[in-house]
C-alpha cells in the first residue's frame, strides 16, 4: 500500500480526505487480488486497515463504543474494557 500512496501528498491534505483516499486504495488492492468476499467483509477489512494506519488499531472499535467507560491494556494480546455495568476481558489473536 505504501507504494501506491503519495506520502508527500497525504501529509498535506485533511484527515477525512486521507481516510477516503486510503479506503479507495485498500478497495482497489482487494479488487486486484480478486479475493472472494461480501461487501460487508470488504468494508470490515477497509475499516480495520484504516484503524491500523490512522488510529490505534484494535482499540479503535472500543473507543467508538459510547457504553465503554474505561479501557485497560496490560499486554499486546489482552485488553480489559469496562462499562458502567460490567467488566469484560478479551484476548486479541496473535498475528503470525
Amino acid at each position: 500500500m505504501i507504494g501506491v500512496l503519495n506520502l508527500d501528498r497525504v501529509s498535506s491534505i485533511p484527515k477525512d480526505r486521507v481516510r477516503a483516499e486510503i479506503g479507495r486504495v485498500v478497495e482497489r488492492l482487494l479488487d486486484e487480488e480478486r479475493v472472494p468476499m461480501t461487501t460487508a467483509e470488504q468494508t470490515k477489512i477497509v475499516e480495520e486497515v484504516l484503524d491500523e494506519v490512522l488510529g490505534l488499531g484494535p482499540l479503535e472499535t472500543l473507543l467508538k463504543e459510547p457504553s465503554i467507560s474505561e479501557i485497560l491494556v496490560n499486554r499486546s494480546t489482552a485488553t480489559i474494557k469496562s462499562t458502567s455495568r460490567e467488566t469484560e476481558s478479551f484476548r486479541r489473536p496473535r498475528c503470525g
